[in-house]
């Protein structure tokens, strides 16, 4: 009897395990499409040389657009960080737009709630929403955002946006310069072919 037991235990269990398992892959694979289609709309990433010079940055960027196969491009300076509040740290990628409409069909940020689209504010950042839910803070906080090189800004969070995978900030131009005390230099070029998208 003891072993009639054990045995529908464990059968259970394993049913248990299968069930959570397919559950588990449905939401993983939602992730990406969400994230490549609802977030982020551009089909390349290309690092810029820190090397170049803004001239050389400025021809290399003229002769991408205007390649037949590129709808679309955007400048923006990423940089590693993290996103701090009391004894909360959180890894995030901080994206920063050398123009903000530039953005429009590349990046969607968009209101976690609302899911409408959010603008950049003068000295406030929008965070990704599982950041915000990990650090335990909310729109109109404010949290620590710390860069590479160890510099720490009180920043407050303008919005909390829709995002699927990993954790990103976003800034504008001005507030970067205005925190960073640095001239503004993009780093990476966006791009959106015309081949792949829809």
């Amino acid at each position: 009897k003891k072993r009639f037991y054990m045995t529908i235990i464990g059968i259970l269990g394993c049913t248990a395990l299968i069930t959570t398992g397919f559950g588990i892959k449905d939401s993983v694979t939602k992730l990406i499409p969400n994230q490549f289609d609802k977030v982020f709309c551009y089909d390349m990433q290309l690092t810029m040389k820190s090397s170049l010079s803004q001239e050389e940055k400025q021809a290399f960027i003229e002769e991408v657009n205007q390649d037949s196969r590129i709808e679309k491009t955007a400048k923006v300076y990423m940089m590693s960080g993290d996103a701090i509040k009391e004894d909360n740290s959180e890894e995030v990628q901080i994206i920063i737009p050398e123009e903000e409409k530039e953005l429009d069909g590349i990046i969607n940020m968009n209101q976690v709630k609302t899911h409408e689209k959010v603008s950049l504010k003068q000295n406030e950042i929008c965070l990704t929403d599982k950041a915000s839910q990990l650090l335990g803070v909310k729109q109109g906080d404010t949290i620590r955002l710390r860069d590479s090189e160890d510099k720490e800004v009180e920043v407050k969070i303008s919005d909390v946006v829709e995002n699927y995978v990993n954790h990103y900030a976003f800034m504008s131009k001005d507030t970067y310069e205005a925190f960073y005390g640095e001239e503004y230099n993009s780093n990476v070029l966006l791009m959106k072919n015309i081949e792949l998208s829809d």
